[in-house]
């Protein structure tokens, strides 16, 4: 009874707390950016930011996992993987899962399955255009019952001048859709438009903002630095929530180990590790 009446509260809270399929942010190295991603987008974790970055991917898998705010029981996994195919452009694949466990109790779960596919519209020494779409399947179940499922579409849209800056531009959940049965939810319709600028080799800085359709605008701003050719150093700032971040990238022998570190007011810190291959 005991357990019962504790995992009770533990689900209402989250409820009040969380919303459905919320923008976690999956990505190691966008988190170390505060977010700012969407104009840098050029890994196979482009699937969950701006589809038009898969492109600039190699073929590569990426491996994330975080326990958010260090609560014990939100955990996160992701997996994201791309593949060029030449003419035919890149495709990337992308599993979200996100589950809230107590006492080894699922208490809620949302698993979030991507298909993209992104192309080059035209490319010369000085510029490049690039266009990317996909569709998410959403799933979600409580207390691994009562599973409810629909699909959101996304696209997106990169422009890189010169080789140093480079605009970006994604829409999600462009359909709008809804998940459950009774009481429908409205899952997040996101626009984000970012700006990156490369004002010295191995350095990268982004300035971005993103909205809800109908709520407030946030604003991310972050640096990536690269020392030496093995190491990459990163740091970023978000507002609503206010949050600074910080991190640090390894890519050695086409393995990489992406580490993020969040701050937030009134939780507790947000590590994020992500492991991956390129091949």
């Amino acid at each position: 009874m005991k357990k019962i009446i504790l995992i009770t509260i533990l689900a209402v809270s989250l409820v009040s707390l969380f919303s459905i399929f919320d923008d976690y942010g999956p990505s190691a190295r966008a988190r170390a950016l505060g977010g700012a991603f969407y104009s840098i987008s050029d890994d196979a974790d482009a699937v969950f930011y701006n589809p038009s970055g898969l492109e600039y991917a190699h073929n590569e898998v990426i491996i994330s996992y975080t326990d958010l705010w260090n609560t014990g029981y939100n955990e996160l996994k992701n997996i994201a993987v791309s593949y060029k195919m030449g003419k035919a452009g890149t495709i990337g694949l992308g599993v979200q899962m996100f589950d809230v466990t107590f006492e080894d109790v699922t208490l809620q779960s949302e698993q979030t399955y991507s298909i993209n596919h992104a192309f080059t519209l035209f490319k010369d020494i000085h510029s490049e255009a690039t266009i990317g779409y996909g569709v998410n399947i959403y799933r979600l179940s409580f207390d691994e019952q009562d599973t409810k499922a629909t699909f959101g579409l996304n696209i997106g849209a990169m422009a890189t001048l010169r080789q140093r800056t480079r605009l970006g531009f994604s829409v999600s959940n462009l359909n709008n859709p809804k998940i459950g049965a009774e009481s429908k939810d409205d899952l997040p319709q996101l626009m984000a438009i970012g700006l990156s600028y490369i004002p010295y080799e191995m350095v990268t800085t982004s300035i971005e903002m993103k909205q809800e359709f109908g709520g407030e605008t946030s604003f991310m701003s972050g640096l990536e630095i690269t020392p030496v050719k093995a190491l990459t150093l990163r740091a970023g700032v978000h507002n609503k929530p206010n949050v600074i971040t910080f991190g640090a990238g390894i890519n050695m022998f086409n393995v990489l180990v992406d580490y993020a570190y969040n701050s937030h007011v009134a939780l507790n810190g947000t590590h994020h590790i992500a492991i991956g291959y390129k091949f």
